[in-house]
């Protein structure tokens, strides 16, 4: 089973009211919100692996889940360093993390539901980076390494599908 063959859901988007531009720190809520999102999904598959793979599962999904703690970490101490601590939206990021937490929900299992929970935040990570027209240098910096540390764990998380027959 690949992740193409799960069901889609509606697209996770910024919210815009009008044609203004969209303030960068709610960008980057929605980019911790994703981060946020990962943590929860996969400490709670660390909780439910079991079978023969069960010990290599644990501690795979151990290192992907502190991999995304850490990348929440950085980004709302960054967030707030540079925009005040008003910039995390707690509204905004609990309408958004359950959208996400949804959308990770659909896959069939544990596993897919990571790769479906990377995938996303991927992409709103990436959405954020194209979206912000003037970033500092450590922005950049650390969107970069919080990409190539999701990208890493994608890595691991397809390669444990690739080998799987749950």
């Amino acid at each position: 089973t690949t992740i193409g063959t799960e069901p889609e859901i509606q697209q996770i988007t910024v919210p815009v009211e009008s044609e203004e531009q969209v303030p960068i720190e709610q960008f980057l809520t929605i980019a911790l919100v994703s981060l946020r999102t990962l943590y929860l999904v996969h400490q709670n598959a660390h909780w439910e692996t079991k079978g023969s793979n069960f010990y290599s599962d644990h501690l795979m999904y151990e290192r992907v889940y502190k991999s995304a703690a850490a990348d929440a970490d950085a980004l709302a101490e960054r967030i707030v360093g540079q925009y005040g601590v008003q910039s995390l939206n707690f509204a905004l990021q609990g309408a958004y993390m359950a959208k996400c937490m949804a959308h990770a929900a659909q896959a069939s299992n544990v596993v897919l539901r990571s790769i479906a929970a990377e995938e996303k935040a991927m992409a709103m990570i990436s959405e954020a980076y194209y979206a912000i027209n003037e970033l500092t240098l450590g922005l950049d910096d650390l969107l970069m390494n919080i990409s190539s540390h999701r990208e890493e764990s994608l890595y691991l998380l397809k390669q444990r599908n690739a080998n799987s027959t749950i």
